[in-house]
């Protein structure tokens, strides 16, 4: 039996550019520098669990975070 999937998607170039400016700024609310890197390792295909180790956070706030873009990917490509 296969466990629970975690929602995969893809990045325009655009929305990689400004997340990849986010996820390295000093003057971003540390809380925006690290949903913007969740982001960023979850359309590398990382599952959650990785990317929690990677940016000392719990496993339950990369999953709110990657499904909240997932659930909001048409509005941004927008």
């Amino acid at each position: 039996m296969r466990g629970f999937q975690a929602a995969s998607f893809t990045l325009s170039d655009k929305a990689e550019t400004i997340l990849k400016n986010f996820s390295t700024s000093y003057s971003l609310p540390s809380c925006i520098v690290t949903r913007s890197k969740i982001i960023l390792m979850a359309a590398e295909e990382k599952n959650n669990t990785q990317i929690a180790e990677a940016l000392g956070t719990t496993y339950s706030t990369v999953s709110i975070w990657r499904n909240r873009f997932y659930n909001n990917i048409d509005l941004i490509a927008q």
